[in-house]
């Protein structure tokens, strides 16, 4: 087995070992535009330290083994677990011999990106920062920072809401998905984004903004306050940085994009909603969302169906439909706010990739989306890692969604590197968070 050694580490700045609970230092997020040196993966567990169920395991191998095999040359990908299962990660997938994947002996948190994101201060210092909600979790963030020569802090609440809940639930204002990772992305050094989310209101995610943006960074909120949990990486990601900090500085970005989809299963009816491999030993009813599309169509015959048989129906020409040219709309103001936060702050040029997928969600009596309520009908496209020169994702489970990032990535000279995540995915375990969510990165 393969303990991380301080050396391997040097880029690291040295710190102080002893630990503080609150920081007052002021931090700033990592920019995704710095190239990756370390990715970070943990053992299946729920937050209790138990083991999830087998399913999982194999998706997190499956994740693993396409992330080590992508690397780049200056890449290592970190295993957050015990000694035992990282053996057996070695073992089943042919990596004992292989120095890219090494190992932190730490208490497992599956969902790395809610249990810390990677800050700096102002002199350099990596600092491992857990968001307020999971400060119970500290002592496990403590353990991965101070093998790397770092340290873990407690990222603060914004003043409107100081005392976590007792039991972290899905109320608008709560701001309880809100400062997780996922949801605080930081594009360029000079800009990063919060979502919406579970923020009482666009103030409220802009006073939050100070706690994990330097003072000097441009900060804007997007509206992801229609999805269920609400985080930005569930509807776009930077894949791209080309000349960040000069004149002819230009990002590659993947947004949702409903409309698309919609176009799409309008010109070809006759195409299978999902890959009829998925139906082996499993109703079509019990994937992701699909029970809850079935129930809309007020049938338990899913099994198998066109996409021709779901546009003739009521729910599509009533509701369905609308809800996706509703959360263009949204999308189509994320693209904007973002567009126009970037050219403030630097001349970049954004091409941005439109990926296809389509929405369930409760539409108010004024005709608007209700807020948390939109569910993805397949896994998110822009929940993904960039790793080396190739793009991981969880497969959607649709031979048109492959194909159209495939194709997409192709012209810009990424190669893409789909996931099976088998029962994980259809029993509804991976339908709200996926690669990214899954795992952690250090610039």
């Amino acid at each position: 087995m393969r303990l991380i050694s301080t050396l391997l580490f040097a880029f690291l700045s040295a710190c102080s070992s002893t630990p503080n609970t609150w920081t007052k230092t002021p931090l700033t997020l990592q920019p995704e535009s710095e190239r990756p040196k370390l990715f970070f993966i943990s053992e299946p567990t729920n937050t209790d330290g138990s083991p999830l169920d087998e399913i999982f395991y194999r998706a997190a191998a499956n994740i693993t083994q396409a992330i080590v095999e992508s690397l780049g040359e200056d890449q290592k990908l970190v295993f957050v677990g015990s000694p035992l299962v990282f053996r057996r990660f070695q073992q089943e997938l042919g990596l004992s011999k292989n120095e890219k994947f090494i190992l932190i002996s730490s208490q497992p948190y599956y969902w790395l990106q809610d249990l810390f994101e990677v800050y700096k201060t102002p002199k350099g210092e990596t600092i491992f920062g857990v968001p307020y909600v999971n400060s119970e979790q500290l002592s496990a963030a403590q353990n991965i920072a101070k093998a790397l020569n770092s340290r873990a802090v407690v990222i603060d609440a914004p003043s409107k809401k100081k005392s976590p809940p007792t039991k972290p639930g899905f109320e608008t204002g709560e701001a309880v998905h809100g400062v997780v990772g996922g949801n605080i992305e930081k594009w360029t050094p000079q800009v990063g984004f919060v979502g919406l989310s579970d923020f009482q209101d666009r103030e409220h995610a802009l006073e939050f903004s100070e706690l994990i943006f330097s003072p000097t960074d441009r900060r804007e909120v997007l509206p992801t306050q229609w999805l269920y949990l609400g985080h930005i990486d569930e509807v776009v990601k930077p894949i791209l940085f080309e000349n960040i900090n000069g004149s002819q500085c230009k990002i590659t970005a993947l947004i949702a994009d409903p409309q698309k989809a919609l176009d799409y299963i309008l010109q070809h009816p006759n195409e299978f909603i999902h890959d009829p491999k998925n139906f082996e030993n499993k109703k079509f009813k019990d994937i992701l969302v699909f029970g809850d599309l079935c129930k809309n169509l007020k049938t338990e015959k899913c099994e198998n169906m066109r996409w021709k048989h779901f546009t003739q129906s009521t729910y599509f020409k009533n509701e369905f439909k609308a809800v996706q040219q509703l959360i263009s709309q949204e999308l189509s103001e994320t693209k904007k706010r973002i567009s126009q936060t970037i050219h403030l702050a630097s001349p970049c040029e954004i091409q941005w990739i439109e990926v296809p997928n389509l929405y369930l969600a409760n539409l108010t009596p004024d005709h608007k989306i209700e807020r948390r309520s939109a569910r993805p009908l397949f896994p998110n496209l822009t929940n993904g890692l960039v790793v080396g020169n190739s793009y991981v994702v969880l497969d959607p489970g649709s031979r048109y969604l492959r194909n159209s990032l495939k194709k997409d990535l192709e012209g810009v000279h990424l190669k893409t590197r789909f996931v099976e995540s088998g029962e994980a995915l259809h029993n509804g375990g991976l339908s709200d968070g996926y690669i990214h969510c899954m795992t952690q990165v250090l610039r």
